[in-house]
């Protein structure tokens, strides 16, 4: 097991210099930087390295403990819609480190001799092997609590960054960051795995292949959150992330009057112009076509229509869609690209929401409909 871990924890640390070395977003590179802290950490103590140097032993542990911050302040400087107040920030992320620093200190204490006492059975000392096992499991509930936390904080973000982003664009795939949605969960597990590691260990249990299995998920999550977080497109627009009301229960400011006659205006352009099969199409191009403010169109919206941008339009694209699945030969992806959608993957992943049916499903049972009406 410690071979294999071994090779996963140094491919985890080569591939981590190597995301730094490629990140342009700060907040991501000090991310990576604390990953390969954690990585060398698990590194030492899997290659045996605390043999030669036990007082090192664990060092990682209170670095660990900003993974979960420093995951937040990346999402916050992608997504957020007000200014980071970073003093009261900083101070609440350095709190963890902090207290895992004094949860330490008895064991840290403890002479190089005693440390290495505690890897053989036969050596350990019973009272020192307690110090080490309430250490560990102090440390690790900490790193959980505070961890989840951030992640839930995090989560909470995307999803705001995603209405907001939602209210503006049509196409949302490469603005939304529902990659980083996904990711936090992958992460939570990978977490969540390694406090079942924790606990088993401390009960004196300690199957070999739930070790790899943690080292082996935290390599490939770490390779997959790199990729895509290396490869997200900067946002075009700064504007994306202002604070927008978007509650539909608050109270009008518009006249009801007003807001019909918006309405109209939209419906005119959907019908008569066909915007929706703009692939580019946003809030801000619809206020121009419609000589409204941007303010004007997402409170008819979010008050008159009860929906939002993103939903308007995308009810014009699937309806189209249907008609010329209906209607045409055309392919799949062709379709796709003819009602505005950027992918057919996004296309068909909206359609199957709208309908309940893929794109496919939704032609074959048209073609039968028709054909047992014309019998």
């Amino acid at each position: 097991m410690s071979i294999v871990s071994t090779i996963i924890f140094s491919a985890m640390a080569g591939a981590t210099v190597l995301a730094i070395v490629s990140s342009q977003n700060r907040f991501l590179t000090w991310l990576f930087v604390l990953i390969l802290v954690h990585a060398l950490g698990e590194l030492f103590i899997a290659s045996g390295g605390y043999q030669y140097a036990p007082h090192l032993a664990g060092i990682q542990l209170p670095v660990r403990m900003l993974l979960g911050p420093a995951l937040y302040f990346y999402a916050h400087s992608m997504m957020a819609s007000e200014p980071l107040k970073y003093t009261r920030a900083y101070g609440l992320a350095l709190l963890g480190p902090a207290v895992v620093l004094l949860v330490m200190l008895p064991f840290a204490g403890l002479s190089a001799e005693q440390k290495l006492s505690l890897a053989n059975p036969a050596t350990r000392d019973p009272a020192l092997w307690q110090l080490a096992i309430t250490t560990c499991a102090i440390v690790a509930a900490i790193f959980v609590a505070y961890t989840v936390a951030y992640l839930f904080a995090a989560f909470r973000l995307q999803k705001q960054h995603r209405a907001r982003v939602m209210e503006q664009y049509a196409n949302i795939e490469t603005r939304s960051l529902d990659w980083f949605r996904i990711m936090l969960l992958v992460w939570g597990s990978v977490w969540f795995l390694f406090a079942i590691d924790r606990a088993l260990w401390i009960a004196g249990i300690r199957p070999g292949s739930l070790g790899i299995i943690l080292a082996l998920t935290e390599a490939f999550s770490l390779i997959a959150f790199a990729h895509l977080a290396l490869h997200q497109p900067p946002m075009p627009d700064p504007a994306v992330n202002r604070k927008t009301e978007t509650d539909r229960t608050r109270e009008p400011t518009l006249p009801h009057e007003r807001m019909l006659r918006i309405a109209e205006k939209l419906k005119t352009c959907m019908h008569k112009d066909r915007l929706f099969v703009d692939n580019e199409l946003s809030l801000r191009h619809l206020a121009d076509a419609t000589s409204t403010s941007e303010n004007h169109l997402s409170e008819t919206f979010s008050q008159f229509l009860k929906t939002n941008f993103f939903q308007f339009v995308n009810e014009y694209r699937i309806n189209e869609a249907k008609h010329l699945l209906q209607s045409t030969d055309a392919s799949i992806t062709t379709v796709a690209f003819e009602v505005g959608y950027n992918s057919r993957s996004t296309f068909n992943t909206a359609f199957k929401k709208a309908t309940g049916l893929t794109p496919s499903a939704y032609r074959r049972q048209a073609t039968t409909t028709q054909a047992n009406t014309r019998a």
